[in-house]
C-alpha cells in the first residue's frame, strides 16, 4: 500500500491519499502518521477544526472491520478532529468506512472526485474560522 498526508491547508485540512492493498500493518501506520498530524494541528492551532479528505480512488482492499475499527481509536482522543471527507468510487470501501464511522460515532461524507471533497472542506473550513472570527 502507498499512503500519502500533508496539510492541504495548515492545521486545518489534512489531505490523505491510500492506493493497492491496504494490510492491517498499514492501518497502524496510517493512524501514527493521522496522530502526528492531529497532535502537531491541536499543539500549534488549538482551537483549529481539522478535516480529513481521504482518497481511497486507487486503494483495493481494506483489512476486516474488525481490525479497522481498534485502529482507528487512538484519533478519537482529539477534540480537533472535523469530519472524514472520504474519496471512493467503490461501494464496498464507502460501506467499511461508513460503517467505522457510525460504530464510532463520527462524522463522515463521501464523495466521488477529489475536487468535491476539497471543495466541501474547504467551505466547512471557511464556515468554522468565520464562526469562530464573529463569536
Amino acid at each position: 500500500m502507498a499512503c500519502e498526508m500533508e496539510w492541504h491547508l495548515p492545521y486545518c485540512i489534512l489531505k490523505s491519499r491510500i492506493s493497492g492493498r491496504c494490510t492491517d500493518e498499514d492501518t497502524i501506520t496510517f493512524t501514527s502518521d493521522a496522530v502526528k498530524f492531529l497532535t502537531e494541528a491541536q499543539t500549534k492551532a488549538p482551537d483549529q477544526t481539522v478535516y480529513n479528505v481521504l482518497d481511497t480512488l486507487e486503494a483495493e482492499s481494506f483489512p476486516p472491520i474488525y481490525l479497522m475499527l481498534p485502529r482507528a481509536l487512538p484519533t478519537m482522543r482529539f477534540k480537533n478532529r472535523g469530519p472524514l471527507y472520504l474519496v471512493t468510487s467503490k461501494q464496498s470501501i464507502r460501506h467499511i468506512f461508513e460503517l467505522t464511522a457510525h460504530i464510532m460515532a463520527f462524522p463522515i461524507r463521501a464523495f466521488s472526485t477529489w475536487d468535491e471533497a476539497i471543495e466541501a472542506a474547504e467551505m466547512a473550513a471557511t464556515k468554522d474560522m468565520l464562526r469562530k472570527n464573529i463569536s
